[in-house]
Order: structure tokens, then C-alpha cells, then sequence
């Protein structure tokens, strides 16, 4: 829910002549009952992702959260992009074997 108001923000957004999003989109009380367990939900996301070994962390982190293509991450990081698939394919196996599903859900996106 919180997710498609986000989008709805920013779909709005875009249509303001600044860009900008007006505060009171975004000022809507959430319950304190979904914020501890959506908190929850991100500090274990965030344990899975810091158990991962170093390099496989940041091709992970440079992938979903800087968005960067595999060619990218490889240049950056001096490999191959076969290496950047196959690190990426097995955090990515890590965190949906050893975390629930709704914890690689919302990193996934």
C-alpha cells in the first residue's frame, strides 16, 4: 500500500511544473503497528544483505540499488560480467533461501 501511494506521489509529481511532491501527499499518518514491522522487515533485509560475503554485497548493492548494468558494475569493479551474473545470481539465492519471501519481494521491487 505504502509502496503504490509512492508511486501515485511521484506519477503526481511529475505533473507539477517544479517536480517537486507536495507535503501533504506524503503526510499521512502511518500506524504505528506498520511502521515497527515494516521496520523489522527492513533491519532483517539489511542483516541478510551485510551476511553476504563483500563482494557479493556491493555487485548486489551496485545492481538493485544503484541500478547500474552488469557491464557497469564490471568495469567499476575490474571483471568479467559473467562474474557480476553469477555473484548477483547467487545473493540473490541467498537472500530468497534465507530470508522470507517478503523481505526479497520489497529489495527486488
Amino acid at each position: 500500500m505504502v509502496h503504490n501511494r509512492c508511486i501515485d506521489a511521484i506519477r503526481q509529481a511529475g505533473k507539477e511544473a517544479d517536480g517537486s511532491v507536495p507535503v501533504e501527499m506524503l503526510a499521512e499518518d502511518v500506524p504505528d503497528e506498520e511502521t515497527v514491522d515494516r521496520s523489522f522487515v527492513w533491519a532483517r533485509l539489511w542483516t541478510a544483505i551485510d551476511a553476504l560475503p563483500p563482494k557479493r554485497r556491493e555487485i548486489l548493492l551496485l545492481s538493485k540499488r544503484d541500478g547500474l548494468s552488469h557491464a557497469e558494475i564490471a568495469a567499476r569493479m575490474g571483471i568479467s560480467e559473467s562474474t557480476v551474473h553469477n555473484q548477483l545470481t547467487k545473493a540473490l539465492q541467498t537472500l530468497r533461501t534465507g530470508t522470507d519471501r517478503v523481505f526479497f519481494k520489497i529489495f527486488i521491487w
